[in-house]
Formats: structure tokens, C-alpha cells, sequence
């Protein structure tokens, strides 16, 4: 979790006063994924090289499949791994920025009178937004400490 507290000083009556961004962790950073699709692209092409030497030349074709399915999967991974959510808090509001994996976002604000932080203590230990009927589900991507802390961030600066 990746959560700067920033307390920003801004001319006029709705300055910042919280502001953080949550990332989902990564296994591997772009690089590495370049890396690997390098190595297994490799692997595959001698592996498939050494089939139609010896006369397995059919091999080679589900090789070249397996390739493909693996940097698909891996591929997918990685774009779903870059979802973060922005949370910012005004005098008078909290707004919620969701950038999902394909770009799509999403945003929320709530005024922050009305808003209860809902720390879910059932075994999937959900946070959640709540005001006027609507909730919002936050961090479903982080650890469950890390939860805990943002639920404890958020509540220490809402209530104060």
C-alpha cells in the first residue's frame, strides 16, 4: 500500500487536507516481464528447433501455442495488477478516484458531515464508504492489515 499522507496547504476555503493513493502489489515490475517473456520465448524456439530436427515437427506448433497462451496470461496479470484508487479529503468532501485495469474510472464524492468508515470484522475484513445509502467498497486489493491502517488514517482525519 502506498499511502502519502499529504497535508497541503491551498488558498481558499476547500483545501486538501488528506490525500492518498493505494496500488495493488505487484509480483514483477514491466522489465521483468519483458525478461521473461524473452526467456521463454527462447526456450520455446530451441525447444521447438530441436522437435522438427528430430522429426517432431507437429511439437513445434503446440509450442508456439503454449508460448501464446502463458504471455496472455501473463499479460493479463500484469494490466490487472495496475488498478490504484486516489482518495482526497476537503474540508467539506471525500472523493474517491477508481482506475480500474483497462483505464476505466470511476469517482465518488461524498460530503464528509454524513460519512461513516465501515471496518468489516467478518473474514474477508472489508473497508467500506458509507453516506445517504451509498456504500462503496475501498482496498478490496490490499492486505488485510493494510486495511486496518487506511480505515484508521481515514477515521482519525474525518472525526477529528
Amino acid at each position: 500500500m502506498q499511502a502519502i499522507p499529504q497535508n497541503l496547504s491551498a488558498a481558499g476555503p476547500d483545501k486538501i487536507i488528506y490525500q492518498t493513493r493505494l496500488k495493488a502489489n505487484q509480483s514483477a515490475t514491466p522489465s521483468a516481464f519483458r525478461i521473461l517473456y524473452i526467456w521463454l520465448g527462447s526456450i520455446c524456439f530451441i525447444s521447438s528447433f530441436v522437435f522438427a530436427v528430430a522429426g517432431a515437427w507437429p511439437v513445434s506448433g503446440f509450442l508456439a501455442v503454449d508460448f501464446g497462451l502463458v504471455c496472455g496470461a501473463l499479460w493479463v496479470h500484469s494490466k490487472r495488477s495496475q488498478i490504484y484508487e486516489q482518495i482526497t479529503i476537503r474540508d467539506h468532501s471525500l472523493k474517491l478516484e477508481r482506475c480500474a485495469p483497462w483505464k476505466r474510472t470511476e469517482k465518488w464524492t461524498f460530503p464528509t458531515a454524513w460519512l461513516q468508515v465501515l471496518n468489516d470484522n467478518s473474514e474477508k475484513k472489508r473497508l467500506s464508504l458509507r453516506s445517504h445509502g451509498q456504500t462503496i467498497a475501498v482496498g478490496d486489493f490490499l492486505t488485510p492489515p493494510e486495511r486496518q491502517q487506511l480505515a484508521r488514517a481515514l477515521s482519525r482525519v474525518l472525526y477529528q
